[in-house]
C-alpha cells in the first residue's frame, strides 16, 4: 500500500506541496513562495552554493541528480502491489525567498543546501555540544540574529512552526529522549509520513552519536528547511521533482 497522510481532527494543514513536472522540452520552474512572511536574513557561507536545476530534465538518472545535488539527506521507498513503485530522494534546502530572482523571472529555477544542526551525544545518551554547520563544506555557521530578530520574524509568519528555543532544549546533559520530543516542531498538525521520516538522520564517531537536523538558517529558534524530492519513477515515467515547503498562506 501506499504510504498516507496521517490526520490529527482540528488542525491546520502544513504541507504545502507545490508539484512540479519534469518534462522532455518543459520548463521545469519553482513557483515563488516565501511562506507568507518576509523573506529569510541572509547567509553568505550559505547562499553563494546556489544550484541551478536546469539540467535535471525527466529521463535524468540517478547518476546525473548526484553528479548535480550530491547525495540525498533522506531516502524514501514506496511499495504497491508487492513491488517498488517509486525512490525519493530528500534534499534540505533554505527556502525558495532565500534564492535571488534573476532579472526579468517569474520563478525560480535555483535552490540554496540548508544549513545542518549538529548535536553530539556522549556515550550516555545526552547533549554534549551543538551548532550549525555549511552541509558542503562542514565548516560553522555562526548565529547572527538575536533572540528578538528570531522571534519577530515568528510574528510574520502565517503558520510558524513550534518555538524551539535551542539553548534551552540543548543544554549539556539534556537526555536524547527528551531531544528528540523537543525537536518535533510539527506536533499536532498534519504531517506525511516521508515528511516525518525526513527530519533528523543519525551518524556516530567513536562512541559519540550525533543527530543532524536541518534549518532554513542558523538562529537562536529552531526554523526548520524545506526539500527538495527528486523521484525516480519504475514503471516508465521517468525522473520528477517538486518542492516540499511548510507555513504557507491562503
Amino acid at each position: 500500500m501506499f504510504r498516507k497522510m496521517r490526520f490529527r481532527a482540528g488542525q491546520y494543514a502544513l504541507i504545502m506541496v507545490l508539484m512540479l513536472v519534469v518534462g522532455g522540452g518543459c520548463t521545469h520552474d519553482f513557483t515563488r513562495f516565501v511562506a507568507g512572511s518576509n523573506p529569510p536574513p541572509l547567509v553568505p557561507e550559505l547562499d553563494y552554493n546556489v544550484i541551478n536545476l536546469d539540467n535535471i530534465q525527466q529521463w535524468s538518472s540517478r547518476e546525473d541528480i548526484r553528479a548535480i545535488l550530491g547525495e540525498p539527506s533522506f531516502v524514501h521507498d514506496f511499495h504497491g502491489d508487492g513491488r517498488l513503485l517509486w525512490t525519493s530522494w530528500w534534499y534540505p534546502i533554505r527556502s525558495i525567498g532565500a534564492v535571488p530572482l534573476p532579472a526579468g523571472a517569474k520563478a525560480q529555477r535555483s535552490i540554496i543546501p540548508a544549513a545542518a544542526l549538529k548535536i553530539w551525544l556522549n556515550s550516555s545518551g545526552q547533549v554534549d555540544q551543538w551548532g550549525f554547520f555549511n552541509p558542503i563544506t562542514n565548516s560553522r555557521l555562526e548565529i547572527r540574529e538575536s533572540i528578538k530578530e528570531a522571534d519577530s520574524r515568528f510574528r510574520t509568519m502565517c503558520k510558524p512552526p513550534k518555538r524551539i528555543e535551542l539553548s534551552d532544549l540543548l543544554r549539556r546533559g539534556r537526555p536524547k529522549e527528551d531531544v528528540v520530543k523537543g525537536m518535533r516542531w510539527f506536533d499536532g498538525l498534519i504531517v506525511a509520513r516521508d515528511w516525518e521520516d525526513s527530519q533528523v538522520r543519525l551518524s556516530r564517531k567513536g562512541e559519540q552519536e550525533i543527530l543532524v537536523y536541518y534549518a532554513d538558517h542558523p538562529s537562536p529558534l529552531f526554523v526548520p528547511s524545506n526539500y527538495l524530492v527528486v523521484t525516480f519513477y519504475t514503471s516508465g515515467h521517468g525522473t520528477r521533482m517538486h518542492y516540499e515547503g511548510w507555513g504557507g498562506c491562503k
